[in-house]
């Protein structure tokens, strides 16, 4: 067997150098494999004997497959095809008949299990067995000249276990942590039996997510209480109804929480008292500082030579200031205990809505804004 790629390492020719003949493949804009031929001789021109035509969905799926030529005689008008987890059809049936046209068998990277190892003639032959059947490992679509798996982008060698090309996305989206992901031909990274690749572009985890290179499966969903009524009445596995309105048996109300109360904010009487004694202490600390300035004054201006006039400037000065001291202290001291302080703007209250909730009122300890 010889192969020929194209420029985007595409299969385009198969040439059987022991039959002497040649099918030739063709591909559309998004590579998806359109069409096969089957010719005599080791060239794709000339007529050819055998013709397959394949139609894919919008979502690349395929859709349809006609040939002409040397159609073989299908098994089965209508076949039902059962799978296993991979994908692989694994047995065909027949309705009409009512029996099984055929089964199939695979090693761990696809290559088929023939009826002459041991197995009866309904088991899949290398004529691509009696139903002819042509999607055979995960779902792939299988060449019987080649016994090669197309798996869109790249050709599975399944009796290889590995892919006849390279990676196109190359290196680039390898894995340092998988050394598996680095080998640009392996398949499933060298995992058939839990990894498929069905675009040949990436690994997939059929029903499962990948975990440390592993591919778990899903828990199954919890099993279904019978016993409720809506279930028994429109679940199909307790034998109801698949559809209808909801139904709750006997509806219990949600136990709410006790209502919390909360925290009790102090009252304005409270912070009033508080602002209050709070100024009184103030005013009283500046009534002390404000006569020891009075007296260090006295002192200075009875001790002052009548020589020297800056000194009893000096001593009068302090003298003054320390009676004005003494006097705004004492306005303070007063206030504060009969709730006329004049720092409360106007005298608004400390229970104000605007004071609501504070210590003290605001220009008493914080300054003025």
């Amino acid at each position: 067997m010889q192969l020929t790629f194209d420029a985007e390492n595409r299969i385009v020719q198969n040439y059987n150098t022991k039959a002497q003949n040649s099918t030739c493949y063709s591909y559309d804009g998004l590579g998806e494999r359109v069409a096969k031929f089957a010719y005599g001789g080791n060239s794709c021109t000339g007529t050819a004997a055998l013709t397959v035509a394949y139609v894919y969905d919008a979502f690349g799926n395929l859709a349809a497959e006609s040939q002409t030529g040397s159609a073989p005689t299908p098994a089965c008008l209508t076949c039902y095809l059962t799978w296993d987890h991979l994908g692989s059809v694994r047995m065909v049936s027949d309705a009409a008949a009512g029996g099984f046209t055929g089964f199939h068998d695979y090693a761990p990277f696809g290559e088929e299990v023939l009826s002459n190892a041991g197995r009866t003639a309904d088991w899949g032959t290398a004529a691509n067995g009696t139903d002819y059947l042509n999607q055979r490992y995960t779902g792939a679509e299988r060449d019987t000249e080649s016994t090669l798996d197309f798996l869109q982008a790249r050709y599975l060698a399944n009796q290889q276990g590995r892919f006849v090309s390279a990676d196109p996305a190359g290196n680039f989206v390898a894995d340092p942590g998988n050394p598996q992901s680095w080998n640009l031909y392996s398949y499933g990274l060298n995992n058939p039996l839990g990894f498929v690749d069905p675009s040949g572009l990436f690994t997939d985890c059929p029903g499962g997510t990948v975990v440390n290179n592993q591919c778990i499966q899903a828990p199954p969903p919890p099993p279904v209480d019978c016993g409720v009524l809506i279930n028994s009445l429109f679940n199909p596995a307790c034998g109801g109804v698949p559809q209808g309105p909801s139904i709750t048996s006997n509806p219990q109300p949600t136990p709410q929480p006790p209502p919390t109360r909360p925290p009790a904010s102090p009252s304005s009487t409270d912070l009033c008292l508080k602002a209050s004694l709070v100024s009184a202490l103030k005013g009283t600390a500046s009534l002390g500082v404000a006569r020891a300035k009075f007296s260090l004054a006295a002192v200075s201006l009875a001790s002052t030579p009548t020589t020297g006039p800056v000194g009893v400037a000096g001593a009068v000065y302090g003298l003054f200031g320390a009676a004005g001291n003494v006097t705004a202290a004492g306005f303070q001291l007063v206030g504060s205990i009969t709730g006329t302080d004049p720092c409360r703007q106007g005298g608004e209250r400390c229970d104000d809505a605007n004071y609501a909730g504070r210590a003290w009122c605001p220009r008493d300890i914080t300054g003025r804004p």
